[in-house]
């Protein structure tokens, strides 16, 4: 307690500003054992002048470091029995939630700024409270309109933040999204909280499927992207809403052909989520979705994930809806093959130089495609 404030402060400046990600975790953990270590009272003095850092937007590292070590607090106050401490944080957990809105950035960013973090950490932070301190974080007042003074609910902010310009704020922001709607009983929620309503629900929907078309995907990403969307799907479904899910069926449909640097994750998450609906309503309401859902999947008949969603969907309605479906989609894709091949010949006519670039760029996307599969290969055989 005597040395308290000599040590955490330097500490914090090697957490904020240390070039070195191992002497950042290793400031990280010191500081965490700090804050659990201290009393009651050694606490409340770090914290009041924590609480003066949140109060210099202009001063960008400084909100930051105060956020980072609110997330510590979390960590270190989550086995306390000491109520007091609980009790303190609160006023650091409101300055979290004033950090929220200080960056809408919703351009393409490579980070070389700094603006974006502190909208970062202020989610990472307010993630650890609403897991670790529910008492704090409590997900109701999240999701309710003005129970922080403001005029609407924290995750209505949270979820513009999804696609935020910044890879890291959209996965902390898709991360904390989660972990409010885990949290969620639906037979206790109050009526004035957010996703109670169709379009509310419908918000998180196009946000999701939004981020879908991120060519920065990764796998712990797209599961919950896939989470998300399944919990809309299992909303949607206890309220009877059609429309919703109609949108959602053919906007997946049109994902999972997308081509691109992700495409295989977005295609999973696609395919799952198009796998869950297939389950979740009824033979009636299967067959009017037939044709969409079946689409994209017959185009990937190669993709395992497919074929299973395929056969759950053979062993729910009758062979001849089935087949006729089937037949639909093949002559579907058929067509759309013979008007490109139609548009390619006539285009050789009219343009040969468009052509013949054509040529070079399929020739470019096969050799690109080759490398790909070889690569893939090596890695399979361990090399």
């Amino acid at each position: 307690n005597d040395i308290a404030d000599f040590t955490f402060f330097p500490i914090v400046l090697r957490l904020v500003n240390d070039n070195s990600a191992k002497c950042r975790s290793k400031a990280g953990k010191v500081a965490k054992i700090l804050l659990q270590t201290i009393d009651i009272a050694t606490f409340n003095r770090i914290f009041k002048v924590v609480l003066q850092w949140f109060k210099t937007p202009g001063e960008t590292m400084l909100c930051v470091a105060a956020a980072q070590v609110a997330g510590l607090a979390a960590e270190a106050a989550k086995d306390s029995q000491d109520k007091s401490i609980t009790d303190s944080l609160k006023p650091v957990y409101s300055s979290l939630l004033q950090l929220l809105g200080f960056d809408s950035n919703m351009e393409e960013v490579d980070g070389s700024g700094e603006s974006w973090a502190i909208t970062y950490h202020a989610l990472v932070s307010i993630h650890k409270f609403v897991r670790l301190l529910p008492s704090i974080g409590d997900v109701d007042a999240f999701l309710i309109s003005g129970s922080s003074g403001s005029s609407v609910a924290e995750i209505e902010t949270v979820l513009e933040l999804m696609e935020h310009g910044h890879v890291w704020v959209r996965k902390a922001a898709t991360r904390l999204t989660g972990e409010c709607l885990s949290r969620i009983k639906s037979e206790e929620s109050p009526r004035k909280q957010f996703f109670n309503k169709e379009e509310d629900i419908f918000k998180l929907v196009e946000v999701s499927c939004a981020q879908l078309q991120s060519n920065l995907l990764e796998d712990e990403f797209t599961d919950q992207i896939t989470k998300n969307l399944i919990w809309c799907i299992s909303k949607y479904q206890d309220m009877g809403c059609t429309k919703g899910k109609n949108w959602l069926v053919h906007r997946l449909s049109y994902l999972s052909r997308q081509v691109g640097s992700s495409e295989e994750l977005r295609r999973s998450c696609c395919f799952k989520c198009l796998g869950f609906i297939t389950t979740q309503i009824d033979e009636n309401e299967l067959r009017n979705y037939l044709v969409p859902v079946m689409s994209s999947l017959i185009r990937f008949k190669d993709v395992e994930l497919a074929n299973d969603v395929l056969e759950v969907i053979e062993s729910r309605i009758e062979s001849a809806t089935y087949l006729q479906a089937f037949k639909e989609v093949q002559q579907q894709i058929q067509r759309v093959k013979d008007e490109r091949k139609r548009k390619i010949a006539v285009e050789k006519i009219e343009n040969p130089n468009a052509a013949a670039l054509r040529k070079l760029q399929k020739t470019a996307k096969k050799r690109v495609a080759k490398k790909r599969r070889i690569a893939k290969a090596r890695i399979k055989r361990g090399r």
